[in-house]
């Protein structure tokens, strides 16, 4: 039996796929910003030796941070391709429930039975 909470979560996986895509998307224009910064300022820090316009440890940080935003975007990019849409995962859940219940299964063979006469009867007249 699929419970309210269970329901409540498969309703909002659009959104979670959809968040998972904005903070991607944010996080990666962080990392090729910071990366693009310090690019920039290697460039300064080679040309005449003293060319530095930010502080070390501000260097520092930018590179740490290009890293784990890039990494986080990354994962985030990971989560919002195999988050399953609301309709994906209502299938996930009820076709192997409908596929497994023996009445629906009666009923079906029964459906076809009919389904199948009728198609012979058609197939005589003509």
């Amino acid at each position: 039996m699929i419970s309210p909470w269970t329901i409540y979560w498969i309703t909002r996986l659009d959104a979670v796929g959809n968040l998972l895509g904005a903070c991607a998307t944010v996080l990666l224009t962080v990392a090729a910003f910071c990366i693009a910064a310090r690019i920039v300022e290697h460039i300064n820090r080679g040309n005449e030796g003293t060319g530095a316009t930010i502080p070390d440890a501000l260097y520092s940080l930018m590179k740490r941070c290009s890293a784990g935003c890039l990494a986080a975007g990354m994962l985030c990019v990971v989560g919002a391709v195999l988050t399953p849409t609301t309709k994906q995962m209502a299938a996930i859940y009820l076709i192997p429930a409908i596929a497994n219940n023996e009445q629906i299964q009666a009923e079906a063979s029964e459906l076809y039975d009919l389904a199948k006469d009728y198609l012979k009867s058609q197939t005589e007249e003509e």
